[in-house]
């Protein structure tokens, strides 16, 4: 993945448009952990995860000319910013913020 210069999301979820908000590809926080720039498909928690974002721009799914304008979007940007910006966003989603989190949600219930 350090190779890659930007990591790729292109889903298309005509098929699943009753699931579209639930689906949320593992590969996009493995992305951002890495600091890679993303370029995803502007549906479902996808779409809303890369909207004005630093890190990442959508694309229409099916829409050639706007992949290509996305992607040369965040190749045109400063990398090591993006990375930065892409990582930390990520470290809100690491196992040990998740179940820290969830221990706090659960000594509150308890109380």
């Amino acid at each position: 993945m350090r190779a890659a210069d930007v990591g790729f999301i292109p889903l298309n979820l005509a098929r699943y448009r009753d699931k579209v908000d639930a689906i949320h590809p593992l590969k996009l926080y493995q992305y951002l952990a890495s600091g890679l720039p993303v370029v995803g498909a502007a549906t479902g928690a996808v779409g809303e995860r890369l909207t004005d974002a630093p890190w990442g721009r959508t694309f229409t799914p099916g829409d050639p000319d706007s992949l290509a304008e996305a992607t040369q979007d965040v190749l045109s940007r400063d990398r090591d910013a993006i990375g930065r910006a892409a990582r930390q966003w990520a470290e809100d989603f690491s196992w040990d913020r998740t179940f820290s989190r969830l221990l706090e949600v659960y000594r509150t219930v308890l109380e």
